[in-house]
């Protein structure tokens, strides 16, 4: 045993306090560096605490920075995630790690906040391949617009992926190949991890084929994790499951579940538990009904349970307390469970006897596994219908290699299982284990993902192919509370504990039927940041919806129905600990003109901010250990980002204050105009769209313009060109205003300069790749010749539109005074321009070609976090004082808006 094994091996049990690991965790562990594996490891075998404590020992009791920072649990169901993450926290608990280890769980209705906002934390982040994927992809689920790059970054760079029960996640699979195959063909230019490691009791490694993983395949299937032959012993691998099948219609299944469960031998130690097993909710729901009946009046009634993945959090909370988990079992247990695949992977419940409704081989070796889980014996029982007709979820052709299987062998236990399964040739286990997915991602797709632009139809690329195959794609999530007054208010926000999964398909039935009773559905709008009534129809993956407990549809022991109120049993709202509230840095998602981060309890001038963003930032790029040359970039990037904030439409038209000053980049959230108010200033005209971060943007660009028009990232490269064409450049000769900032800027190479304007302008998520005019901008009054600028604006920004000098600070802390600056808006027009050479289009492309997606996305979110901490009161720097403030202090007017807010109002009537 080497060093390393035995200080693991020491290590595990401190967890586990009397079992040693198991020797395929042993070699999991054993192995210093972290690369891509193949794990295949029977159920029960300890899958999850292998992988965790392997993470723990080398990331945090090793401290071996080259093991990756964030741990990415990626699992295909809601339920396994609650699983994993309980295990995960009493896995830290007990190993005194809760401190130095956050576990997040990504899911519909829990803020995000924490996790991207502390990218140097080690961190486990556990969810549904809905949500893990879809922000995998630049486009998450129950996320603002604004808050997917941020996820996206932190997401992929310095991670550990594990795809958990891969089984169970079709195309989804296939994407978490790609996407790491397109990683491996990037040069890692953080010098920082991204490895995933795909696991399952039936993994294939032809699953994961493709012509981008076709290189790295053979070594992962070489070095794929299995149990040798020469460790498989104990109690689990000398359990003995004897297997039959019952023919018989749906509707004769239950008699025989009860006729079985009264008579078969029951485990001496657990009791009798009978699992069944079935495909769809649906059919649960009608066997367990007719359970129900059968045992109303019987004195020796089992304990009869419904285990499906329709239920509310809170009402799922205590089932591993009361009958999902071995503490729950007693020689005296008497009890019959019903549920769907929900149990097929992460549940640690061992069934007497098992019936499983006939399914692809892999769903059943993974429902064969809950039978005897603790060893001993259990009875096995396959149901089938044989109606080729009716077998949705699943394909016939699943079905029918499935049953072949069944028919050839008779027992079902580890070994037996191994040992089938050796003897079959290639084209055998072809046919038990297909997998053909309907869509594989390519890396142009990937690639055009980054930009998360709306199109110009208003839509999105589509992501939920490459999510989900199955016919309801994934779920939206439904919520019953009661609310005061006609609409409900923005701050009621869902707590996930009252969050219930629904299909798409039964959401649309039952909301259909919900609004001919004329009753009111309510849809969260990301965008606007209120919830507005609508229809059936207006369905998308993840959309959060309410509705009053008066309207039905849930049952406590049941689940979703769908079924209309019930005097019996009526939908209840769920009691909440605690009011949910949406964090400041969701609001700042979810409604353009919010600039929740701003909103601070003490005012901060441009300079004084933008200083102390930069020192976050320094403290942040020395703990995520990040390069140099983009450190400096970071830290001239957090010195300019809200150099815009100078403009009129945002000094004059987003504060109250006496006296009035141009150089403010904070303030109380009292001193905030509300409503139209809002970038809305007697002489430059109502400017809702503004962007303060896009105006930073295009001053760097001016400002590089004046003092080095021939720069590489201007003009110097098409002097030549244009002079063919006849066109002479756009330049201001003798105006060349020279100090300390500038003279960085005319340093930087042509990449490096634009990679400076795009985290100046990305900073925060809202301008990106391209530069439109927003719904916002195109309701500009252009007849009206008085405001300032020309032309429509582009995100509030209009050519012609004035800065005027502005304090910065230079790398050494000390002032810096900006000229006065004149924006012109040809960066936003395709092709080449005489003033500034390359388009915004183009100078974004070349940085995802030449950087690549994921290094972007890594340092537009670091860029973020530390802005947003140096914004955050509670944490130093910020909560000091401005020194450029304390001889002149402001105050909010008591009065409703200043004079020019009053004149604007009355001038802008007829707009």
């Amino acid at each position: 045993m080497t060093d390393q094994t035995q200080s693991y091996k020491e290590f595990f049990l401190r967890v586990t306090k009397d079992f040693s690991p198991h020797p395929w965790q042993k070699e999991l562990a054993g192995n210093p560096d972290c690369g891509n594996r193949l794990i295949r490891i029977p159920t029960g075998m300890g899958k999850t605490l292998g992988v965790l404590t392997t993470w723990l020992y080398h990331r945090i009791e090793q401290g071996n920075q080259d093991w990756p920072t964030r741990l990415v649990w990626c699992l295909p169901m809601r339920t396994l995630v609650d699983q994993t993450a309980r295990e995960a926290k009493l896995l830290l608990e007990s190993l005194g790690m809760e401190q130095h280890v956050d576990v997040r769980v990504l899911m519909g209705g829990v803020s995000e906040k924490r996790w991207y906002q502390s990218p140097e934390k080690p961190q486990i982040l556990i969810g549904t391949q809905d949500m893990l994927l879809s922000r995998a992809l630049n486009r998450g689920y129950a996320m603002g617009r604004a808050a997917w790059p941020r996820a996206f970054g932190l997401i992929h760079t310095d991670t550990l992926w594990v795809m958990d029960e891969v089984q169970l996640m079709d195309v989804g699979l296939t994407t978490s190949a790609q996407i790491q195959a397109f990683w491996e063909d990037y040069e890692s230019l953080l010098g920082k991890p991204r490895v995933t490691w795909w696991m399952s009791a039936t993994l294939q490694p032809e699953w994961l084929h493709s012509v981008e993983t076709a290189s790295m395949l053979p070594q992962l299937s070489d070095n794929m994790l299995t149990v040798r032959r020469e460790d498989r012993f104990g109690s689990q691998w000398a359990a003995k499951k004897p297997i039959e099948r019952f023919v018989a219609a749906p509707k004769d299944w239950a008699q025989k579940v009860i006729e079985t469960h009264s008579s078969h031998t029951a485990d001496p130690q657990t009791g009798r538990q009978t699992l069944v097993v079935l495909n769809t909710v649906r059919k649960a729901r009608d066997l367990f009904g007719e359970l129900e009946k059968h045992y109303k009046s019987d004195e020796q009634r089992p304990d009869l349970r419904l285990v499906h993945s329709r239920f509310r959090e809170a009402d799922r909370e205590s089932w591993a307390d009361e009958f999902l988990s071995r503490s729950t079992l007693s020689p005296d247990t008497n009890r019959i469970l019903v549920a769907t695949q929900v149990v097929e992977a992460g549940v640690d419940i061992s069934a007497s006897c098992l019936f499983t409704e006939l399914a692809p081989w892999p769903s059943l070796v993974q429902r064969f596994g809950r039978a005897a889980r603790y060893g001993g014996n259990a009875s096995v029982i396959v149901l089938d219908s044989e109606d080729n007709k009716k077998t949705q979820p699943y394909t016939p052709e699943q079905l029918t290699a499935a049953r072949e299987a069944v028919e050839q062998i008779s027992d079902v236990s580890i070994g037996s299982l191994e040992d089938y399964e050796s003897k079959l040739s290639p084209e055998d286990l072809k046919k038990l284990y297909p997998f053909t997915p309907l869509h594989v991602l390519l890396n142009e797709e990937f690639n055009e993902l980054f930009d998360t632009s709306i199109d110009l139809s208003g839509f999105d690329m589509d992501v939920s192919r490459f999510i989900r195959q199955a016919d309801d794609s994934t779920d939206v999530h439904v919520f019953w509370r009661d609310w005061e007054g006609e609409t409900p208010d923005p701050e009621l926000q869902p707590h996930r504990s009252e969050l219930c999964r629904v299909s798409i398909r039964d959401a649309k039935d039952w909301l259909s039927k919900v609004t001919k009773r004329k009753e009111a559905v309510w849809k969260w709008d990301y965008l606007d940041g209120s919830w507005i009534k609508t229809k059936a129809d207006d369905l998308s993956p993840s959309s959060v919806f309410l509705v009053a407990p008066q309207t039905g549809g849930y049952s406590k022991t049941k689940g979703f129905t769908g079924a209309p109120p019930s005097k019996k049993e009526p939908t209840e709202s769920v009691p909440l600990q605690q009011k949910p509230a949406l964090d400041d840095e969701s609001k700042s998602d979810l409604a353009d003109e919010s600039e929740a981060t701003s909103q601070v309890d003490t005012w901060k001038t441009i300079a004084t901010h933008c200083w102390e963003a930069a020192q976050v930032a320094d403290e942040l790029c020395e703990r995520n250990d990040i390069p140099a040359n983009y450190k400096r970039l970071i830290n001239l990037c957090l010195r300019l980002h809200d150099w815009g904030k100078a403009h009129p439409s945002f000094a004059n038209g987003t504060y109250r204050c006496e006296p009035s000053r141009a150089d403010l980049a904070k303030a109380p959230d009292k001193a905030w105009r509300k409503g139209n108010a809002i970038y809305n200033t007697l002489s430059h005209g109502p400017r809702r769209g503004f962007r303060h971060e896009l105006a930073s943007c295009l001053a760097v660009l001016e400002l590089l313009r004046r003092i080095d028009p021939t720069h590489d990232a201007l003009l110097g490269r098409y002097e030549v060109f244009l002079s063919e064409l006849g066109e002479e450049p756009e330049t201001q000769p003798g105006i060349h205003e020279t100090n300390s900032v500038a003279a960085e800027l005319q340093q930087l190479s042509e990449q490096d300069f634009n990679l400076l304007l795009y985290l100046i302008a990305s900073h925060h998520g809202k301008v990106r790749m391209s530069l439109q005019a927003s719904p916002k901008d195109q309701d500009f009054p252009l007849d009206n010749a008085q405001f300032q600028g020309e032309g429509m604006p582009i995100r509030g920004l209009r050519s012609g539109d004035e800065l005027p000098p502005t304090l910065v600070t230079d790398a050494d802390g000390n002032d810096a005074l900006m000229p006065d600056i004149t924006f012109d808006l040809s960066p936003a027009t395709l092709g080449l321009s005489t003033r500034y050479g390359e388009s915004w289009a183009e100078r974004t492309l070349k940085l995802v070609k030449s950087i690549n997606p994921f290094t972007l996305g890594y340092l537009e979110a670091i860029v973020r976090a530390a802005d947003c901490r140096a914004s955050d009161d509670s944490a130093a720097p910020g909560n000091l004082p401005d020194k450029r403030l304390v001889d002149q202090p402001l105050s909010i007017p008591e009065h409703e808006g200043t004079n020019e807010e009053a004149s604007t109002k009355e001038e802008l009537q007829h707009v």
